[in-house]
């Protein structure tokens, strides 16, 4: 099975406020389960971190694959890549503050 994770979902996880989402989360982490997220999510939850959630981040984008998503003529093709390192979205976004 894999599963591609939004971002409000991932703020729920590292922040861990809502128990029924992080027991989830937990079931989900000890199965099988390829979990993936999008360069998209990436982006939204370096932009709202707050210092203290820095750690957190990044060991959590860490556990997981990052999937981008690229539209042809005729479908959209699936590919795994890399996302960019969370440590460059942490520069970049202290370049925009």
């Amino acid at each position: 099975m894999t599963v591609l994770v939004d971002s409000d979902i991932l703020i729920e996880v590292s922040r861990g406020r809502n128990a029924d989402v992080v027991s989830k989360w937990i079931d989900l982490s000890n199965s099988d389960a390829a979990v993936l997220y999008s360069p998209v999510s990436v982006a939204e939850l370096w932009a709202g971190a707050r210092p203290n959630e820095y750690d957190t981040l990044n060991y959590l984008f860490r556990a997981l694959t990052c999937h981008v998503f690229r539209s042809t003529k005729k479908r959209v093709v699936r590919r795994a890549s890399t996302c960019g390192s969370t440590d460059e979205a942490m520069e970049s976004r202290s370049r925009m503050l």
